[in-house]
């Protein structure tokens, strides 16, 4: 798994995720969410290129969202592939926070 940081307007930051996010891969994404949210930005986590997401994947989204309460940073998803997005719907986390197609739809 890879993943890039890209900087958005209005204090967002997309996380670019490449690969799957698995046991092995969740703990890098968990501290690249933790410290985008330790600088009180906005994150949103770019999936369109993520290929597996796993428990251990859905476990740092659940800890992400836990996250946000304490700094006042707002979290969303972005481009779910197909399988992905099927992951988020059948575990009911896509009803947990915003799921978007467009970085437009952030702001």
């Amino acid at each position: 798994m890879q993943i890039e940081q890209k900087p958005y307007k209005d204090h967002w930051m997309i996380l670019q995720v490449q690969g799957a996010v698995d046991s092995t891969t969740a703990v890098p994404l968990e501290l690249a969410c933790r410290e985008v949210l330790r600088c009180k930005m906005n994150l949103a986590i770019d999936l369109s290129e993520v290929s597996f997401l796993s428990s251990a994947g859905l476990r740092v989204l659940l800890n992400v969202v836990k996250g946000l309460g304490f700094v006042g940073s707002r979290f969303a998803l972005l481009q779910p592939p197909a399988l992905v997005r099927e992951v988020l719907d059948l575990s009911g986390f896509a009803m947990l926070f915003p799921v978007v197609q467009t970085v437009d739809q952030l702001l």
